[in-house]
């Protein structure tokens, strides 16, 4: 599986070969074990063979943070933040993602400096 970066355009390896993405258009990224489900602004969905650390460090030098174990969001896709019953953030799709209490003040440190 090889992930290549040029610009915003990221190369998923797929079983049919390979899928181009602008990173932009990532809403989040979900582990499962050794695989992850990209979900992207238009609805759709990816499942790629790899981990989500190779994401994370793929997608630091972007507006993307991994707010838990399991998860990586793009910061540009969050529409609210909930302290309380979590905390976790809704994603533009509706999706809610659980922020790790060790995580949070990074979170909300990082969303100040992008709003």
């Amino acid at each position: 599986t090889q992930v290549s970066v040029w610009n915003t355009l990221i190369s998923l390896s797929v079983n049919e070969g390979y899928l181009y993405i602008n990173s932009d258009d990532i809403v989040r990224i979900e582990a499962d074990g050794s695989y992850c489900t990209f979900y992207f602004s238009g609805g759709g969905k990816q499942i790629v063979s790899r981990n989500l650390k190779d994401f994370e460090e793929i997608l630091a030098s972007r507006l993307f943070f991994r707010c838990h174990h399991s998860h990586i969001i793009n910061l540009k896709r969050v529409k609210k933040f909930v302290r309380n019953d979590g905390p976790y953030v809704v994603m533009e799709d509706g999706s809610k993602v659980e922020i790790s209490r060790r995580k949070k003040d990074d979170f909300l440190a990082m969303m100040k400096q992008i709003s």
